[in-house]
């Protein structure tokens, strides 16, 4: 067996939902028999380029990354999932959740999992608890996304059933997972700016704003309690503070077998890179900055106070 078809064969495992079997995917995708996919999924035969290219585009796997550069040494692999505008926004979110899911469902089955996290935003670990903070998550990127189109308030934005159902089982996939994480002093700031910014445009009513100011409130009351705790639920959730500033967010999901790093520079947009060398930079990104930083969760117990009754103050502002 070539490396190349190896490694697809792994990519092809590794995108197979879980519970599914990977010929019954593989005759759904290509028509053949059951024991032509055995004989495709052994390696003893080889699929055609057509073949692979019907699964690549079915199962979002890159072309890219089967193929040796003669710049190998420079070459990283930035995989994209892109949300769209219009009438695909949508569409493109759920299948973004899905795709979430199903890989943090395969982190967990490996008991040394864990998730460590640089943010400088509010995770969707707390935001999706709450429906009017998380829809105004994708409201914003669609008031980006869509400057053509005309402007609709928020209460005029339909978030489908099935993406609220997904957000629902990615919360709860979450709050079972080992999770490191590092704060950035100014972690609610963003959601604070940008309901004051959608208020000031007339786009968020009166009792809008008031229930995004709640849910904040009670999600600063959530992140403290698991500090105290240094638990998630009954996971560990260990939280830093950062004494210096970060420009973005990253987070590093790991386990014995899968190693790959999440970013999002626009929006909802996630790019994620597994490539071994970038992960090593990471980690040692992670180390120095966490010289910087203040342990809040177990102890801490001064430093934790004062991180968040400054958040509240920050929140305190959309009151006055």
């Amino acid at each position: 067996m070539t490396s190349t078809l190896e490694k697809f064969l792994n990519l092809l495992k590794q995108k197979t939902p879980e519970g599914v079997n990977p010929v019954d995917m593989l005759i759904n995708i290509i028509p053949m028999s059951k024991e032509a996919a055995y004989r495709r999924l052994r390696g003893q035969i080889d699929f055609t380029f057509e073949d692979i290219v019907k699964i690549a585009q079915k199962l979002d796997i890159s072309l890219d990354s089967l193929i040796k550069t003669n710049n190998e040494k420079n070459a990283y692999q930035v995989n994209v999932t892109s949300i769209g505008n219009g009438d695909s926004f949508m569409d493109d979110y759920i299948k973004w959740g899905e795709n979430a899911l199903d890989s943090l469902k395969k982190l967990r089955t490996n008991p040394n999992h864990y998730s460590l996290s640089i943010k400088n935003h509010v995770s969707i670990l707390y935001l999706y608890k709450y429906k009017m903070i998380s829809k105004l998550r994708l409201y914003k990127w669609m008031y980006q996304r869509n400057s053509n189109v005309k402007t609709i308030k928020l209460s005029e934005f339909i978030v489908a059933p099935r993406a609220l159902t997904i957000e629902k089982m990615i919360w709860k996939e979450l709050r079972q997972t080992r999770i490191f994480f590092i704060y950035s002093q100014e972690l609610v700031k963003s959601l604070v700016d940008n309901i004051n910014y959608f208020r000031n445009l007339n786009l968020l009513s009166k009792e809008e704003c008031n229930q995004m100011i709640q849910e904040t409130f009670m999600l600063l009351e959530d992140m403290e309690h698991d500090a105290i705790l240094g638990k998630n639920q009954e996971m560990p959730c260990t939280i830093h503070v950062s004494n210096i500033k970060f420009d973005n967010d990253f987070t590093l999901w790991n386990s014995d077998n899968i190693s790959i790093i999440t970013f999002r520079p626009f929006g909802v947009n996630h790019y994620s890179i597994n490539d071994p060398r970038v992960i090593f930079e990471m980690e040692n990104w992670v180390k120095m900055l966490l010289k910087t930083s203040t342990l809040i969760s177990f102890s801490g117990e001064k430093k934790r106070i004062e991180f968040f009754q400054h958040q509240r103050n920050l929140l305190e502002i959309l009151l006055k």
